[in-house]
């Protein structure tokens, strides 16, 4: 028989679940969440070992924390600051709320002497603050004061400090302050030997430009390009190796000779065998921002990757572990492989690819965040695979409404995504009842001044008009969403009649003759769903051969 409550106990029990929820969220601000453990299996825990090297820890006594309570009522403003770093020492704020509060007490008491204090003994409280609350330390007022200070030092900071300075300024990501502050250490480390930089002061340089969107100038940049050369035994270390390739891509360097020696480093010494699906993501980057074409190491890390993924056993993405395999981590993969034009087999996405994505929508990975869905179901598409089985988590009118309120970047993924439902699979968007693909503004002068063969051979075509069917030549993006501008032949001036496509630097894969990059492989596709013909010509060829193929189309 149903139980029935009163209106009286059913709201109740509604406030009780309110108000233990309110307890648990409270909790869990109170120990924060589950601490990462930092040791030498983390980038992290590495370079924290490292830059503790350098700090001198002091002798004097100390009180063991008996009674946490009455040491933050009593004895805190009493004890000297050796005595206060051990007492955070063996703080254990995972179990005893009191430690929590005894925490924040001495926080607060840190805070108010950092002025005070020896650079030593600041970095020192970073260190410790670190080891008890690495994911969380930015929230307490001693990391903000500390900044702060040793900023205003700047110019008194010895090499190892200023090291030590960038590495703790980074751990608070893409905030302007911080940029300015990274910034500022950088220049005043330039003015000592750069020589005198070891691997993992670069690392530490790296990686807190990379979390502070920081651009690094040319003598620290040049210097790490030069480490890369020289040393690829650097390879075998994927921590580091990712974090010296993400600089070199938010600088937005590319050198295909470097390309080239890391490729042929990779694969003869075999090391992408060591790589985590991350890492063989982001290495996988660098390729696809220089579209740059090397079928052997495309190959391998493919292979590799969705061996990893297939051995992959996630669970939640609230369960830490170091080979994690995010959908992020997915998302960006794909993306390398469709840009890059590599083929994927239609079995391997089908069993292994799909299967880990809709593990990890089904357990919370992806929450309000249906833009990454949108993402890789385009990335898939233009590898020729249609993701049905993702579209119920996406791709419906509410979400596509959030979709393109986010930003222009989701917007024109998405918009593209749409684009290829129409152009090859009419009938399902109209089954899906969601809006057809817009038009999204998008200004060609900065592609044409990349792409003079390309103005070049469309002004050699309106110039021979008297010797075609034509008469009238323009230069546009003909299909919506994809922002590669083409020619397009018209009679009479209205009636479209011939679809020119250029292989140039903007639209070829470097390291092969006339490979088309993913996107333009995609348009080719799409247009060849047209009445229009299309015709793909290489940039250097002259203007009777131009001629000759266009009156064969026609």
């Amino acid at each position: 028989m149903a139980t029935i409550f009163s209106s009286h106990q059913l709201l109740k029990s509604i406030r009780f679940l309110q108000t233990y929820r309110r307890i648990q969220l409270r909790r869990k601000s109170f120990f924060g969440d589950k601490n990462i453990e930092l040791g030498e299996t983390t980038l992290t825990g590495r370079l924290l070992i490292y830059l503790n090297s350098f700090n001198v820890h002091g002798n004097e006594n100390f009180i063991p924390v008996k009674d946490p309570i009455k040491l933050k009522t009593t004895g805190l403003n009493k004890c000297n600051i050796e005595q206060i770093k051990t007492s955070v020492r063996l703080l254990d704020i995972s179990q005893d709320i009191n430690n929590f509060y005894l925490l924040r007490a001495i926080d607060k008491e840190c805070s108010a002497r950092v002025n005070k204090l020896s650079n030593a003994d600041i970095f020192e409280l970073l260190h410790i603050y670190m080891s008890k609350v690495p994911n969380r330390i930015i929230n307490y007022k001693l990391y903000e004061i500390a900044i702060q200070e040793l900023t205003k030092r700047l110019n008194l900071l010895n090499k190892n400090e200023i090291i030590q300075l960038i590495f703790y300024i980074g751990l608070r990501k893409k905030q302007a302050k911080q940029h300015n502050i990274v910034r500022k250490c950088i220049n005043y480390l330039i003015r000592s030997d750069l020589e005198t930089l070891t691997p993992e002061d670069l690392c530490v340089i790296c990686n807190s430009t990379f979390k502070t969107t920081t651009k690094l100038n040319e003598k620290i940049f040049n210097t790490i390009i030069n480490y890369l050369y020289n040393n690829l035994k650097i390879l075998k270390d994927p921590a580091f190796f990712v974090t010296f390739l993400k600089s070199i891509r938010q600088n937005r360097y590319q050198d295909e000779d470097l390309l080239e020696t890391l490729s042929y480093g990779m694969l003869f010494n075999k090391s992408f065998e060591q790589y985590s699906f991350s890492a063989l993501s982001h290495i996988l980057a660098v390729y696809s921002d220089y579209l740059y074409y090397n079928e052997n190491v495309l190959r391998v890390f493919s292979e590799r990757s969705i061996q990893l993924l297939k051995e992959s056993d996630f669970i939640s993405k609230k369960e830490h572990m170091s080979n994690h395999i995010r959908l992020k981590d997915i998302k960006r993969f794909l993306w390398c492989i469709s840009n890059l034009n590599y083929k994927l087999s239609s079995q391997d996405i089908k069993t292994v690819i799909i299967p880990n994505i809709l593990k990890r929508v089904k357990a919370g990975d992806v929450e309000s965040d249906h833009s990454s869905l949108a993402e890789i179901a385009l990335y898939l598409w233009m590898l020729n695979y249609r993701a049905y089985e993702l579209f119920p988590f996406f791709l419906t009118k509410h979400n596509i409404r959030n979709i393109y309120g986010v930003n222009t970047h989701t917007k024109q993924r998405l918009n593209l995504l749409i684009t290829c439902i129409s152009y090859e699979n009419k009938e399902l968007l109209k089954d899906l009842s969601i809006p057809p693909a817009v038009q999204l503004d998008y200004d060609m002068k900065y592609q044409l001044e990349k792409r003079p063969e390309l103005q070049r051979i469309c002004s050699d075509l309106q110039t021979s008009i008297g010797n075609s069917e034509l008469n009238k030549f323009e230069l546009s993006c003909q299909v919506p969403g994809v922002n590669i501008i083409g020619i397009t032949g018209y009679k009479n001036n209205t009636h479209s009649s011939v679809f020119l496509e250029v292989l140039d630097e903007y639209t070829r894969l470097k390291n092969t003759e006339s490979m088309p990059t993913g996107l333009m492989e995609l348009k080719l596709r799409l247009l060849n769903q047209l009445d229009e013909a299309v015709v793909l010509i290489s940039f250097d060829v002259t203007g009777a051969i131009i001629n000759t193929e266009v009156k064969k189309s026609q």
